[in-house]
């Protein structure tokens, strides 16, 4: 590609090589030998010889400078040959290039020519199959309309005979043997060409025909069974018809009833109208009403009979003769508008009636006033004087009139000096007399009035001075409330401080104020409830306006002291389940003392008990003194051993009342055992050995799964297979061996029993193990009742089995309600009754 400079790095422009000339030499030479020679020559020599370093030192750079501008130059020159070159070689390569377009283009160029030609050879190719196709195509079109043409006159021809076929079969009667004889002359002419069809066509045919000819008879049968029937109708029409004439002429009578009944309650309700009228009497009035009610009676029921006639005849008296229509469209007219009258005399009549009773009745009250006027009137003038009006006032209101309203009275109603009131005023007398009468009564109310407002004021000063002393009443119990309330903060603060005996003495205090209080609050109740005892109606709403502010007070003490209530009983819960807390640390450490023993001991649970129970019970004095004196252990610290602290004498009657369940201050053995035992349960198939090496020892039994063990001794590992093994007592049937709790592979074969049991299948509770002994003399505290389906349950006597049933039995504790009892755990067929947990 070119010529390449070799390059080492940048010029080093102090760096220059020069001929060294004789001239130059020679003053070195002679300067040496006169420094060998003549040391003498002194300074002056000295400065020559430095001028003349310097002189040489200039000649080398200018000649190094020389040297340089070559050097670049001879570099200049070799780029622009390189570059010369790498154009050469450019264009070489563009030329190739070139070269080799044009081969491609002439190598495209000569497939395009072979492509073309190959492309004509196939279209010619084509062209001849195309025509050679067209040619087979247009002889099977050819053969195919020919046969198409055939198959379309068979059709043709068909088509003909099954369309006069059609004809025949549809034919009627009338001209059925015309289009018989048609179908034979299609037939003769057309059959011929059915071609392939002339077979079925023929079939079809004699079918066809023969269904005709029976159809054909059937139709005469047909119209002669009309004509019959035709014949019929006509007959029931006409007897129709005639039923009709009859109706009409019943309908005609009963309508004609109930135009004359209405006609008559028309003219009754009239007379209430008419003339002399307005001078009947109420009495009258009263008659003449009853008289229409009963004509309307007997128009409601004609009118009734001729709807009643006309709904119950409606089919027979639908006929198709117009004329007989008429008539009864007549009738029905008729019957509507008697209707129609008789309801608006029936509506009209009650208002005219309604009217003729106002009017008579008010005839009747102004008969009574002239009455009333002309008994007064003593001296028979038609006219009331001072006198008489004051005689009228005196004997029917018994009011004495005052002169003044009398004479005002008299000055409205006496008019161009007249003697006295004219009858036509009598009515005003009565309302001014009236009214003087009720002025007076008001006057004598106001004073009755002012009595008991009086009267009033002083009940309510005197119930004010009352409720001023059940107030104060209410401060002192305010005091006691609030003295409660102070003495109850500690059960929110120190409770925690506290053991549960402390909880619950500070719980008693506090209740027992409490109860003072509500005491002294019931006693304030009674006196409140007493100032509102036979209170005066009229100072009742008053009085709860003023007992508003005392009632408000009063309010508040039942929430405070219920709140305190409150707050005790969630302080005795606390102090319960910290009782309970309490009590399960000192029965975890009393079960741990006992066990220790035992197994410092080497003892049974039996043991155990025994040295715990004075008797047949263990006492708080037997567990004091077996505390004492039993095995403890000892813990060891930096500083000295010591030896675990025996439970408290007051924790020991804590724990004696806790495990006490026949409330006699004294423990059971069975709950004793039940606390000392460890109880196991096989949760995986095992065998029982006689020995602790499993290698060494025969096989006891095999356990089953679900089968519970009592441990017997603390357990042991064996050393040879590397597993953890203990001593065992099989509950169900007290065989005794090694037992492998877990395996070296993890496997586990026992776990801890569960002492709480649920029962899944309901059963009953007995006093005894064996059932047998029902008829023994119960505990009289034995609850005889049955364990319900999901009740839970706490073991007291392990499950063993009773030999002569097959029954799984143990003794339980029902936590519901605390019974004790046996119970069956597990039935002689395998049925669960009891599950542990």
């Amino acid at each position: 590609s070119g010529w390449k400079v070799p390059y080492d790095g940048p010029v080093d422009q102090s760096f220059a090589i020069a001929p060294k000339t004789a001239a130059a030499a020679a003053p070195a030479a002679a300067q040496f030998g006169v420094q060998q020679q003549a040391p003498q020559w002194g300074a002056q020599a000295q400065f020559q010889q430095q001028q003349q370093q310097q002189l040489q030192l200039q000649q080398q750079q200018l000649q190094q400078q020389e040297l340089q501008q070559q050097q670049q130059q001879a570099l200049q020159q070799q780029a622009l040959q390189q570059q010369q070159a790498l154009q050469q070689q450019q264009a070489l390569q563009q030329q190739q290039q070139l070269q080799l377009q044009q081969q491609q283009m002439q190598q495209i160029k000569l497939k395009q020519q072979m492509m073309e030609a190959q492309k004509k050879k196939e279209a010619e190719e084509r062209q001849k199959q195309i025509a050679e196709i067209n040619r087979k195509r247009q002889e099977e079109q050819k053969k195919k309309m020919e046969d198409m043409k055939k198959k379309q006159e068979e059709q043709r021809a068909v088509m003909a005979i099954r369309q006069k076929l059609q004809k025949v079969r549809t034919a009627t009667v009338a001209t059925f043997d015309k289009e018989a004889k048609e179908l034979e002359e299609v037939m003769k002419k057309e059959l011929p060409n059915a071609g392939s069809q002339t077979a079925v066509i023929k079939t079809e045919h004699d079918k066809g025909l023969e269904t005709a000819k029976t159809r054909i008879e059937q139709l005469k049968e047909a119209e002669k069974k009309a004509e019959e029937r035709k014949a019929e109708a006509a007959r029931m029409m006409k007897e129709r018809e005639e039923k009709a004439s009859e109706l009409i002429k019943e309908l005609d009578e009963a309508v004609e009833a109930a135009e004359a009944s209405s006609k008559a309650l028309k003219e009754t309700a009239e007379s209430l109208t008419g003339d002399g009228a307005d001078k009947l009497k109420p009495e009258q009035v009263t008659k003449i009403a009853n008289k229409i009610e009963e004509a309307t009676a007997d128009a409601n029921e004609k009118v009734k009979v001729c709807n009643d006639f006309m709904k119950t005849h409606s089919l027979a008296l639908k006929v198709g003769n117009a004329e007989l229509k008429q008539s009864i469209t007549k009738l029905t007219q008729r019957i509507q508008a008697c209707s129609k009258e008789k309801e608006t005399t029936v509506r009209s009549s009650v208002i005219t009636k309604v009217k003729a009773v106002k009017q008579a009745e008010a005839r009747g009250k102004f008969d009574k006033l002239m009455a009333l006027f002309k008994k007064y009137d003593t001296n028979k003038d038609s006219m009331l004087d001072k006198k008489e009006i004051l005689n009228f006032a005196k004997k029917e209101y018994s009011f004495i009139i005052p002169e003044a309203d009398l004479d005002g009275i008299l000055k409205v109603l006496v008019q161009g000096g007249a003697k006295g009131v004219k009858s036509e005023d009598f009515q005003r007398v009565r309302i001014q007399v009236g009214i003087a009468r009720e002025r007076a009564q008001d006057k004598e109310r106001k004073q009755q009035r002012e009595k008991r407002e009086k009267e009033i004021q002083e009940l309510k000063a005197a119930m004010k001075g009352k409720i001023e002393e059940v107030d104060k009443a209410l401060d002192v119990v305010d005091e006691a409330v609030k003295k409660v309330e102070e003495a109850s903060k500690p059960l929110l603060l120190q409770g925690k401080d506290m053991t549960a005996s402390e909880m619950t003495t500070l719980a008693g205090e506090i209740e027992d104020q409490v109860k003072a209080a509500k005491e002294q609050v019931d006693e304030a109740k009674g006196e409140v409830s007493g100032l509102k005892d036979g209170v005066d109606p009229d100072i009742t709403n008053w009085l709860r306006l003023e007992m508003k502010p005392v009632d408000m007070k009063f309010s508040r003490f039942d929430p405070r002291l219920s709140k305190i209530t409150g707050l005790c009983t969630r302080f005795r819960a606390t102090a319960k389940g910290k009782d309970k807390s309490e009590l399960l640390v000192i029965e975890g450490k009393a079960i741990a003392m006992m066990k220790y023993h035992k197994k410092a001991k080497t003892l049974t649970s039996e043991d155990v008990v025994s040295a715990m129970c004075k008797g047949d019970h263990a006492t708080k004095a037997s567990l004091v003194a077996f505390f004492k004196k039993c095995e403890k252990e000892v813990t060891k610290t930096d500083d000295a051993e010591k030896a675990a602290e025996p439970p408290s004498d007051d924790d020991l009657g804590r724990l004696v009342n806790y495990w006490d369940e026949e409330s006699e201050g004294k423990v059971t053995q069975e709950k004793l055992l039940s606390v000392v035992r460890t109880i196991m349960k096989v949760i995986k198939d095992t065998v029982m050995t006689n020995g602790v090496s499993i290698k060494d020892s025969e096989s006891v039994r095999r356990l089953d799964v679900n089968e519970t063990v009592e441990v017997l001794e603390e357990a042991q590992k064996e050393g040879d297979v590397d597993v953890l093994r203990v001593k065992v007592k099989a509950l169900k049937d007290n065989a005794e061996g090694w037992v492998t709790i877990s395996g070296n592979q993890g496997t586990v074969f026992l776990k801890p029993a569960s002492i709480v049991f649920k029962v899944v299948k309901e059963t009953i509770l007995t006093p005894d193990f064996d059932l047998d002994a029902a008829d023994k003399e119960k505990p009289k505290s034995f609850v005889d009742r049955k364990l319900q389906v999901n009740e839970t349950v706490e073991v007291r006597v392990w499950m063993k089995k009773e030999e002569k049933t097959g029954l799984v039995r143990m003794k339980v504790k029902a936590l519901k309600d605390g019974a004790i009892g046996w119970a069956t755990t597990v039935g002689n067929q395998g049925t669960v009754y009891l599950q542990a947990k």
